[in-house]
């Protein structure tokens, strides 16, 4: 039986976790090797335009194909996935090729979701689709997946086995099935006034949930043949995705515009069911609900419409609760954990992503 560790969570994130805006100090070790990865993967048989689109997506690149100061993201699910191998006593240069995978796979879903949801702006900087035009913005996105699939067979090159390669490609096939998956599911809900909670946390757990559960399940996979180990990780990695998602629908709401670089309330303009307004259909009673759901009948909502909900928001405590619900899911994920299993340098990271799952700004 795993150790529990209620006692070590709960004061390391009461103490600290609401302090820390900034990626934890790891991230750093493993960024470079990821980008580098990343940056040999979009290199390889492309034409000259496409891996220009492909590398400014990633960062690297300005739309002429000229270097630029980096302008690239945290590297969240591939960094997870080399924490979780390393902090096993796992080969890190074994499990790159899954994270860079991982990180081509998350990448391929953002190109289409900006197109699919009409964005024009990701990281201050104008999206591929709006730059290229959809077509070709449709057209990277699916060499982005393929690449991934191609990046997979450098496992064999790396000295892990066919066998052992072949079960982290289906993982990682499993998971971005699911991922697309909850795409559709996403969409669907878009003019749904009937949404649950239960509803919204099925859409998280393969929207954004699968690919953090991968990425901590393929971390183990590639350290460990312990199934038990590998099923510990796996249900730690659902719960930190569902507890990512929950805070990054907080800031969608609440965020700091400075930092997120989108207003108050940009995610209610959107008419995006996001985790607190999911919360607040659900609390609001009589003429609330009523308003509610006037103002989500509108093709587009206006500053009066997103200041109503902000105050029917405040009045259900959905600030309150998603902050709560986002803490509970990542204490519940690092309960999962194997403390046993898991080097002391290991375990005092992933206390520290823990802290910025639930206490980040951007």
């Amino acid at each position: 039986m795993y150790q529990k560790v209620n006692e070590l969570i709960d004061p390391y994130l009461s103490k600290t976790g609401k302090n820390i805006v900034s990626l934890p100090t790891f991230f750093g070790r493993y960024q470079d090797i990821i980008h580098r990865s990343l940056c040999m993967a979009v290199k390889v048989n492309q034409s000259d335009q496409l891996q220009t689109i492909l590398r400014y997506h990633l960062g690297e690149v300005d739309t002429r194909g000229n270097p630029i100061e980096s302008s690239k993201g945290k590297a969240l699910r591939p960094v997870i996935c080399l924490l979780a191998c390393q902090a096993l006593g796992g080969v890190i240069d074994h499990a790159l090729p899954v994270a860079t995978a991982l990180e081509l796979i998350h990448n391929f879903s953002l190109i289409h979701d900006d197109i699919q949801d009409g964005d024009k702006e990701r990281h201050g900087r104008p999206t591929v689709w709006w730059i290229w035009g959809r077509d070709k913005g449709l057209v990277s996105g699916n060499a982005m997946r393929i690449l991934a699939d191609t990046t997979l067979w450098e496992m064999i090159n790396q000295g892990v086995g066919y066998s052992k390669s072949l079960l982290a490609s289906q993982l990682l096939l499993e998971s971005y099935i699911e991922m697309i998956d909850g795409q559709y599911l996403d969409m669907s809900f878009e003019d749904s006034l009937d949404i649950k909670l239960p509803d919204y946390i099925l859409l998280i757990s393969l929207k954004t949930g699968a690919l953090i559960r991968c990425a901590m399940e393929l971390g183990a996979f590639m350290a460990s043949d312990d199934k038990t180990l590998q099923q510990a990780f796996r249900r730690s990695g659902e719960l930190l995705g569902a507890s990512f998602q929950i805070r990054d629908d907080y800031l969608g709401v609440w965020g700091d515009q400075s930092i997120t670089g989108k207003s108050v309330g940009s995610d209610i303009f959107r008419k995006k069911k996001s985790f607190p307004v999911v919360y607040t259909f659900d609390e609001a009673k009589g003429k609330d609900k009523a308003v509610l759901d006037k103002i989500y009948s509108k093709q587009f909502l206006n500053d009066e419409d997103v200041e109503t909900v902000l105050e029917i928001m405040e009045k259900v405590g959905a600030k309150e609760y998603s902050d709560k619900m986002a803490y509970s899911k990542c204490k519940e994920a690092l309960n999962a954990l194997p403390v046993t299993n898991i080097s002391r340098q290991g375990w005092k990271e992933f206390k520290e992503l823990g802290d910025f799952f639930v206490s980040r700004s951007y």
